[in-house]
């Protein structure tokens, strides 16, 4: 795109993508620090818990707030159309001894 002669250019464009890549450089170190400093904060208030409980606290925020933003949608949109969410029911059959073997009675 050609720009015109005269013309002001704007402010905050960056063509070059080099500011958001840097803005998720940034995001991400900030994140890891976080994520760092969590875990040293649980290492000195719990010396007996053992190092590798410790790994997998970065696992543990990621699937966990997943989860929990899958719940909320789950949630707000029947909310927001107007629909009751109903609890959910499994059909009984009464054939699990047929699933596992006959059961001694």
């Amino acid at each position: 795109m050609r720009r015109q002669p005269g013309s002001a250019t704007p402010v905050f464009v960056d063509g070059t993508g080099r500011r958001r890549r840097l803005s998720v450089i940034a995001a991400t170190a900030l994140g890891l620090g976080l994520l760092t400093s969590l875990a040293l904060v649980a290492a000195g208030i719990f010396p007996d818990t053992s190092v590798p409980l410790l790994w997998a606290l970065p696992l543990q925020q990621l699937v966990y707030r997943q989860l929990m933003y899958l719940v909320v949608v789950q949630s707000v949109v029947p909310a927001l159309i107007g629909n009751r969410l109903r609890w959910q029911r499994m059909v009984r059959t009464g054939e699990v001894a047929a699933l596992v073997g006959a059961a001694p009675r």
